[in-house]
């Protein structure tokens, strides 16, 4: 279902994360996360790919009468990574999405709600 929502890339997330889809799927419903923007920032061309997305499962669903839209003709399929903060505070991150990383690389900082540093990611 995910190849049909026609997107470029397919990320492939740990059965286990704790997001609703991740539970649908636990329980035979069929779910996916879709997200399209960066850092909390939608553009209209970026709501109008998810539009279109939505309307392309719902023809590969038999929702609609239409056949579904065309979408991207063979995705990259890629392995979702989260690092997680061995401290509760705010993340400021130190790399932009879609920055390329290598291992060992500093990610971001946390740091306390009064800015005091805590550790880096």
């Amino acid at each position: 279902m995910a190849v049909a929502f026609g997107l470029d890339t397919v990320v492939v997330a740990p059965e286990k994360r704790p997001v609703s889809s991740s539970y649908a799927s636990r329980l035979g419903i069929l779910a996916i996360t879709a997200e399209v923007g960066c850092n909390g920032t939608v553009s209209e061309d970026k709501v109008f790919l998810h539009y279109n997305s939505v309307i392309r499962i719902m023809g590969y669903l038999g929702i609609l009468q239409s056949p579904p839209l065309p979408g991207a003709s063979v995705p990259k399929f890629v392995k979702l990574s989260v690092p997680i903060a061995s401290t509760d505070g705010l993340c400021y991150p130190r790399k932009h999405v879609g920055a390329h990383v290598v291992k060992n690389d500093v990610l971001g900082e946390v740091r306390d709600v009064f800015g005091k540093f805590l550790i880096l990611l």
